[in-house]
């Protein structure tokens, strides 16, 4: 079965200046909104390894731990999984997963983060698909991680909403899944969308 991509993020401390008289003090170094979705994004890193037996550390029932390609691990636990008709030619799939990296590092652009669960990240997607295709996916991603990037480290907190709607690829028979997340990515309040390959699932 084709797991739902495992979403996951990093923190914001919250930047302030005070001034007094001609003393200033000096603020919190964190990570900026933009860092933090290219943490997010990083993310997809770990998803990848999905699979991909040449990473595969352990498995058991309902998990694995994978060797992340830059170094660390991360262990994948499955924690739901679903699948039910709800009409002639639509089936609605349910599926939860918890992800808790240890030292793992992983990339987006020229960033490099390392990622450590703060306890975790629990993501859950519900797909409704029509004749073999996603029509509509709600979702969550919540909890949290620890990170570092350059000189830099700190704890985040994820809280955010997905959904994700069908649109036009390169053309009509190439569409394309927009996914957009919304809400606390941290200490940032986040509106963002990714755009994939629809994946198509055969049951």
């Amino acid at each position: 079965m084709k797991a739902a991509r495992l979403l996951m993020s990093a923190i914001a401390l919250t930047l302030a200046a005070t001034a007094c008289g001609e003393d200033k003090i000096e603020p919190e170094v964190g990570i900026t909104e933009e860092e933090a979705i290219a943490l997010f994004d990083s993310r997809e890193s770990m998803a990848s390894l999905l699979g991909d037996s040449t990473k595969l550390i352990s498995q058991s029932e309902n998990g694995a731990v994978y060797r992340c390609p830059q170094g660390g691990q991360v262990t994948m636990v499955i924690t739901e999984f679903s699948m039910d008709t709800v009409a002639a030619d639509t089936t609605r799939i349910v599926f939860g997963a918890q992800t808790t990296p240890s030292g793992c590092k992983t990339t987006a652009g020229d960033r490099e983060f390392t990622l450590d669960g703060d306890p975790s990240v629990s993501e859950k997607a519900t797909v409704y698909q029509v004749q073999l295709l996603p029509d509509r996916v709600e979702g969550s991603t919540k909890g949290g991680l620890k990170w570092a990037l350059e000189d830099r480290s700190g704890s985040c907190e994820i809280d955010l909403t997905l959904t994700a709607e069908i649109v036009d690829g390169d053309g009509p028979s190439d569409p394309k899944i927009a996914n957009t997340y919304q809400g606390l990515l941290c200490g940032h309040q986040v509106k963002f969308t990714r755009t994939q390959d629809v994946v198509v699932t055969e049951g």
